[in-house]
């Protein structure tokens, strides 16, 4: 981090926070974003896998909202990689 000048009474630490929000409220704006559309996929494509196999389909009434909720948990961790990987690529 480069060297800020305390202005107007602020104190290096609380400029240092609001550098930080400044990288990652932005970042966390892509992240929903990603996930928004990641997990929609996932979770239809793990609905499409209980609908589809022959042995899972006789639970689905049990199984459908397991899954698609895990394929939106799966994706809370890739989109969060996704998006610093897009910010990354917009900071160069």
């Amino acid at each position: 981090m480069r060297q800020i000048k305390a202005a107007s009474g602020a104190t290096p630490i609380i400029l240092a926070i609001g550098q930080l929000y400044r990288w990652r409220i932005p970042m966390m704006k892509v992240a929903l974003l990603v996930w928004i559309v990641l997990g929609t996929t996932l979770a239809g494509i793990a609905l499409l896998v209980v609908v589809a196999v022959p042995s899972l389909s006789e639970q689905a009434w049990s199984l459908i909202l397991p899954a698609t909720v895990g394929g939106f948990v799966v994706a809370l961790p890739l989109s969060w990689i996704i998006a610093k990987q897009i910010m990354a690529a917009l900071k160069r």
